[in-house]
């Protein structure tokens, strides 16, 4: 519709990105509570990527390379997300990166 057109419209992309980067970073009240939103003890790679864009409802949308873009991302074996460093770099970063692909912004 004309409507979907006008949100990923070359006009809004920053705003957009711009609007996912004050999300993930927000650690105030009423910010990003990954705990609430996924199982904190997951510590593969490919099982938080699984989990956070089945979350975001693209998990099916992304191609095998995608998926592997992001698993790469968090790079190697057992992640612990209960570690606030983790949680923040990684997994916030995921999540932005998710937030900010074509697949969630045409979803």
């Amino acid at each position: 519709s004309e409507c979907d057109a006008g949100w990923v419209g070359s006009k809004t992309l920053l705003a957009r990105y711009a609007f996912t980067v004050d999300a993930i970073t927000a650690r105030c009240v009423g910010g990003l509570d990954p705990g609430k939103l996924i199982d904190l003890g997951l510590s593969d790679p490919g099982q938080i990527v699984d989990a956070v864009t089945e979350l975001l409802g693209v998990g099916s949308d992304l191609s095998a390379a995608e998926r592997d873009v992001l698993v790469s991302y968090l790079g190697t074996g057992p992640l612990d997300l209960a570690d606030d460093q983790t949680r923040n770099e990684k997994l916030h970063g995921l999540i932005g990166l998710v937030l900010q692909s074509p697949a969630y912004q045409l979803h």
